[in-house]
């Protein structure tokens, strides 16, 4: 192991062997302080200040944060979901992150790392992802579909299954209420693509009296 004590405010490495490096300074509370690298080096420059260890490839790239021996600043983000009629459960999948942020598209946000959010309106919804470290912010989107159908009526005279469904579904009526029932089906922008009136006629002339 190789150790370089850093007395001034900050240093500069450069180093010309190319194969990779996993750096971490230490005692970074106060000057001076010590930082430890492998052998073999990545070919760049290296600067060690009382936050970290930056790292860049001579002339070229910019400035990557080295943070316990990763660069905190790749590009490492993403995030899955789960639906369940109009709630949707999200899982955070990204590394590197100290913070993040959620905008779930119907102007509503979150912090939480794995949060779970129920939609009030059914159609497509864009989810912004956002991810923050020391060096760096960054994004994802993604848009999803709530497609689930609230029950129409609580008092179990309605029965709509399964729920939700890609457009073969059971519908049950019971009431003891007398009277011909209408059916119409809307789509998400509102407009009503399918309607039909159920009329049940029943013939009792075979029971006796």
């Amino acid at each position: 192991m190789i150790k370089q004590k850093v007395i001034l405010l900050l240093f500069i490495i450069f180093v010309f062997n190319p194969l990779p490096i996993y750096s971490q300074l230490k005692d970074t509370a106060n000057y001076p302080c010590w930082i430890d690298m492998m052998d073999n080096p990545k070919q760049g420059l290296y600067i060690g200040i009382d936050i970290g260890v930056f790292y860049k490839k001579a002339f070229l790239d910019d400035w990557v944060y080295l943070k316990n021996g990763f660069p905190a600043s790749a590009r490492v983000i993403d995030f899955d979901y789960r639906i369940d009629n109009n709630r949707v459960c999200f899982i955070d999948n990204s590394a590197y992150s100290d913070s993040l942020f959620w905008d779930f598209g119907d102007f509503t946000y979150n912090k939480e790392f794995n949060p779970y959010h129920d939609y009030k309106s059914h159609g497509s919804h864009k989810v912004f992802y956002v991810v923050c470290n020391f060096c760096n912010t960054d994004f994802i989107s993604k848009t999803i579909n709530i497609t689930g159908i609230d029950d129409v009526v609580n008092n179990n005279k309605l029965m709509i299954y399964p729920n939700p469904n890609k457009g073969s579904f059971n519908l049950k009526y019971v009431s003891g209420d007398f009277g011909n029932i209408f059916v119409n089906i809307y789509n998400m922008s509102g407009q009503k693509k399918y309607s039909i009136a159920i009329i049940k006629n029943i013939n009792l002339s075979y029971l006796k009296s």
